[in-house]
């Protein structure tokens, strides 16, 4: 028997999940109010009808999580997508979902098909971030959930992600999930129901940054910081780094080139 999408977003947002939230939104502000206990199936049918609002925190008591998120979050809707583009690019073959978030960005989902560590995802999708040069501050930026590695005392709940295929409860625009080479959020909406039964296997996760030329990871990375001034001492550092990895002094040279090739100089010193 098929599911209904109601049970479909239960078991991948709420499955062994102690709360779940409302949004409020009063004089153009949304607050979120968390909530003891499980959502029902009537309430996600609210949610998807436009009536309330849901939200899902991804952690779990046990310091697991069951789903993943990058938040790319701009003004500048050519940027979010730029953005988008290049993590699901890097990706690949691993199974995602993009949503239209209803405002002013895009939500990058994967869903696990057994419980995964916090820590060890988080450290997936921070890394994730980085190697397509994302920042995760200021007017374009991109927020990875979960955002800790484990509840405390003092955060038990930890952050929430509102769910997809709702209203947004602020524009009252719909979220929806899109496809990146078909029109986005102006094309034929991509079916939800697939994006949440295609499950990845957190051990796959890896082999995506392995996969990474490290060269051009470093590269990205520190192209931003090769500024006059401190280009020797980081050359410096740079060069006893990699060479401590066993990289050959031909490698660490070919990348010292290039760096000063992508900032426009013509020395380390």
């Amino acid at each position: 028997m098929t599911q209904s999408i109601e049970q479909l977003m239960h078991d991948v947002y709420f499955a062994g999940a102690q709360y779940y939230a409302i949004a409020k939104e009063a004089a153009g502000t949304v607050s979120y109010s968390p909530i003891v206990g499980t959502v029902t199936l009537e309430q996600l049918k609210q949610h998807i009808a436009g009536e309330i609002c849901l939200g899902s925190y991804p952690l779990r008591s046990d310091d697991t999580v069951l789903w993943a998120c990058w938040d790319v979050d701009s003004t500048d809707k050519e940027k979010a997508r730029a953005i988008a583009m290049d993590i699901c690019e890097k990706l690949g073959d691993i199974p995602h979902g993009v949503e239209f978030s209803g405002q002013k960005g895009y939500h990058i989902w994967i869903f696990f098909d057994k419980p995964a560590q916090a820590e060890k995802v988080r450290t997936f999708g921070i890394a994730l971030r980085e190697l397509v040069g994302a920042p995760a501050t200021g007017p374009i930026h991109v927020e990875f959930f979960p955002k800790q590695d484990k509840l405390t005392p003092s955060s038990p709940m930890g952050n929430l992600v509102k769910l997809p295929i709702g209203l947004h409860p602020k524009t009252h625009n719909r979220s929806l999930f899109v496809d990146v080479h078909n029109g986005w959020e102006t094309g034929t909406p991509v079916d939800a129901a697939t994006v949440f039964g295609r499950k990845v296997k957190f051990e796959d996760l890896t082999q995506v940054l392995a996969d990474s030329d490290p060269a051009a990871q470093i590269l990205q990375l520190l192209v931003p910081y090769w500024n006059d001034g401190e280009r020797h001492d980081l050359c410096l550092a740079l060069a006893g780094y990699l060479a401590s990895l066993g990289w050959s002094s031909d490698a660490v040279e070919t990348l010292v080139h290039e760096l000063i090739a992508a900032k426009g100089g013509d020395s380390a010193n």
